[in-house]
């Protein structure tokens, strides 16, 4: 591995440029390092086309797609692989959820291109997994919201009576709505699905 001359300014790559009604953390975290005054070049990696920091060339110096988290892990690589050739990143800040199992998961391939990661731990992300969480910390430390699984439209129906109303549908990883009546919950869940 070549390294950089120490002029060249440090190549940080972000996720999750989305800027929609329920924005993805990418794009402030770009606006926080371009007001940090350190001597930056900032890349971005989005999953659509048209996600709004693909655009804010104010943030991004480029932005490059890649392969949507549920491709796996492999794809990520090859991709991150691909982009690093170009632009040789110094830092990776993925700031997604549902993208976090794949870069813990290539973690090691990455530091051995040279590109740095802050993640956490598989079984500390584990711990966080908002669907469990209840389970997992004591109601006396922590409180949680009752939370009830669900993979079909028959158990949220099931669940109207313990829950109660007004309750949140959530998806697995972003996305909630406010549900007031039973018939609300049912919309709410098939917007999600």
């Amino acid at each position: 591995m070549v390294s950089k001359p120490a002029t060249e300014p440090t190549v940080i790559c972000v996720t999750g440029l989305s800027a929609s009604d329920s924005p993805a953390p990418g794009v402030a975290v770009l606006r926080s390092l371009a007001e940090s005054g350190m001597q930056l070049r900032h890349i971005g990696i989005s999953y659509g086309v048209l996600d709004a920091g693909n655009y804010m060339t104010h943030l991004v110096s480029a932005c490059y797609l890649a392969p949507y988290p549920n491709t796996g892990p492999h794809a990520l690589l090859e991709r991150i692989g691909e982009i690093h050739k170009t632009e040789r990143i110094d830092v990776m800040l993925p700031t997604l959820d549902s993208e976090l199992d794949n870069y813990i998961e290539i973690e090691p391939q990455l530091r051995y291109l040279g590109i740095k990661l802050l993640l956490p731990q598989k079984n500390s992300l584990a711990l966080r997994d908002k669907p469990t969480l209840a389970e997992k910390i004591p109601a006396d430390i922590v409180r949680t919201p009752e939370t009830v699984r669900l993979s079909d439209v028959s158990g949220l129906r099931d669940s109207f009576d313990k829950l109660g109303f007004p309750l949140l549908v959530k998806g697995q990883y972003y996305e909630a709505y406010a549900a007031y009546s039973p018939e609300e919950a049912v919309g709410c869940f098939y917007k999600l699905a």
